[in-house]
């Protein structure tokens, strides 16, 4: 906690002076990592396995886009237009970040259930 004050403290004084640091981009995982949302990187960064996520292209996925994704080394589950779901190893999402027809890559979070009983469908 006190690393993370520390690291804002000096993120901050950069920014002030005009100083870009890798570390307050969220750059050291790569030029790609900027196309990610925090949790994604951070999980990337831990080097998780299973990382599910979605994430948005230049156009919808085309056949020709499929067969790269799946060669960066992740498990296409859905496609709607533009956007897909995925899961993957946190080296197949780097290199799925690479991808220049990918936008943006956010971590998949949990569906809650809100209000209603057990036995009500979702």
């Amino acid at each position: 906690m006190l690393l993370e004050r520390l690291k804002r403290g000096v993120c901050l004084l950069g920014l002030l002076a005009g100083v870009s640091l890798p570390y307050c981009t969220g750059r050291s995982l790569g030029p790609e990592s900027h196309k990610m949302d925090a949790q994604l990187r951070d999980r990337v960064k831990r080097n998780e396995t299973g990382i599910a996520f979605s994430a948005q292209c230049v156009s919808p996925v085309d056949s020709a886009m499929k067969s790269q994704l799946q060669s960066a080394g992740i498990t296409l589950h859905s496609v709607i237009g533009d956007i897909f779901t995925a899961t993957g190893k946190a080296d197949g999402i780097r290199k799925t970040a690479r991808l220049d027809f990918v936008i943006r890559l956010e971590s998949s979070r949990p569906v809650r259930r809100l209000k209603g009983k057990e036995n009500d469908p979702p």
